[in-house]
């Protein structure tokens, strides 16, 4: 498989003294200067969006909050006890919309718009910029 012709040209202006940094980034890198400024501007195209470990752990506070908020109704609105039965499926019920409800909350806040229905993927590491961050579609 052939890699895409690249045929587009970005370029910039920078000091003497960015330029120096910049060069000295990409030699840590083992790269030249044009290869990792390739790499810095790809990365930073998804650079704003959540990582799939911060779209987990939102899914988990958000489950989390799902169950002890209904433990906190149950248990204040005259149940004083939970049986397990109960405790199973208020665990289940946060836990089934918890992915759906932190893509939405995510989407949110990046400034997409919509139902919060959409797309949110990991981004592999082997894709341009790709180091685990995820994209929405």
């Amino acid at each position: 498989m052939t890699a895409p012709i690249r045929s587009r040209s970005v370029g910039t202006k920078v000091t003497e003294n960015e330029y120096h940094r910049l060069v000295a980034a990409s030699q840590r890198r083992g790269l030249n200067l044009s290869e990792w400024s390739r790499e810095a501007l790809l990365r930073a195209t998804v650079a704003d969006l959540p990582t799939a470990a911060e779209q987990t752990l939102l899914a988990e506070l958000l489950a989390l909050r799902t169950i002890v908020g209904n433990l906190m109704y149950q248990l204040t609105s005259g149940d004083a006890k939970v049986s397990p039965e109960q405790f199973k499926e208020i665990i289940h019920r946060a836990d089934s919309d918890k992915q759906k409800r932190a893509a939405s909350v995510l989407a949110e806040a990046c400034g997409t718009t919509g139902n919060g229905a959409e797309k949110v993927t990991a981004v592999s590491a082997g894709e341009p910029g790709g180091s685990g961050a995820v994209a929405k579609h």
